[in-house]
């Protein structure tokens, strides 16, 4: 292809993620998500072939989450059998069954819970980044509590980004005021909150999920690559998460960011600075 994915500072840590991600949750979880479509849990060879697509187009990072069923620990599976390493971004503090749905818990115990089931699943000590994985509550002591134990775990060298997945602009202004790395985002929110990112003195970093609506803009018939290069030429937004088990759509999305004349390639922004 020529052309790969470029590199992105998250806010002023020395941590460097690819503007495209791949989000995980189809690698273990097929019940009660918001996809246009149903889909069938990829095979393990699959799931391979589908990693190192990604790796070989510049993809440097995986979006996982506590809650997104088996894939966590089919990650850990199947990651060292690739003759390469990605950087984990990991959301803790929801979890998922068919039977109860998603229960939210960010208190230390959970939490901490959470984390040793992560290191344990994908055997590494190190995480680069930590997000709580909030609902539609995303504020409160119970958040702040939880982004204070996660900048704990980095202050030990164990984590080395925290940040919070957040659902509402009070969660944004809250995850702010608490110094957090990084907030994952949708982009709706995103255009709520983005005088308040771009003016933000801490250089927080910014990665937009569900670019796509979880496949319905694209069932519509807009172009993806004119999406993405308009996300990503807002220097606030770091990286942008896309959830594919298809290495088709995979390479035609990068090949049509990379490839596209609306994102300047030459003026990657350094957001340490």
């Amino acid at each position: 292809m020529g052309k790969k994915l470029k590199n992105r500072y998250i806010g002023d840590t020395e941590i460097a993620l690819s503007e495209i991600g791949l989000g995980t949750v189809k690698l273990g979880r097929d019940t009660d998500v918001k996809y246009p479509h149903p889909f069938k849990i990829p095979d393990d060879n699959a799931v391979l072939e589908l990693l190192s697509v990604a790796y070989s187009l510049g993809v440097n990072y995986l979006d996982t989450a506590v809650a997104y069923g088996i894939a966590l620990k089919r990650l850990g599976q199947l990651l060292p059998r690739l003759d390469f390493k990605f950087k984990i971004v990991v959301k803790i503090g929801e979890r998922y069954s068919v039977e109860t749905g998603s229960k939210y818990d960010f208190s230390i115990n959970a939490l901490t819970a959470d984390l040793k089931s992560v290191r344990v699943n994908l055997d590494r000590e190190f995480l680069e980044i930590v997000l709580l994985h909030c609902g539609n509550i995303d504020t409160g002591q119970r958040v702040v509590d939880g982004i204070a134990m996660l900048k704990a775990e980095k202050k030990e060298g164990r984590i080395g980004a925290v940040g919070v997945s957040c659902k509402t602009l009070e969660g944004v202004k809250l995850s702010l005021a608490e110094g957090v790395d990084v907030i994952m985002i949708e982009p709706v929110l995103y255009a709520i909150t983005r005088e308040i990112l771009h003016s933000n003195d801490a250089k927080v970093g910014v990665l937009v999920k569900k670019v796509f609506s979880s496949g319905t803009i694209l069932s519509a018939g807009v172009a993806a690559g004119e999406i993405l290069s308009d996300q990503l030429n807002d220097e606030a937004i770091s990286s942008i998460v896309i959830g594919t088990i298809n290495t088709t759509h995979l390479r035609a999305n990068v090949k049509n960011l990379v490839y596209s004349d609306l994102l300047n390639y030459s003026e990657i922004p350094d957001k340490r600075v």
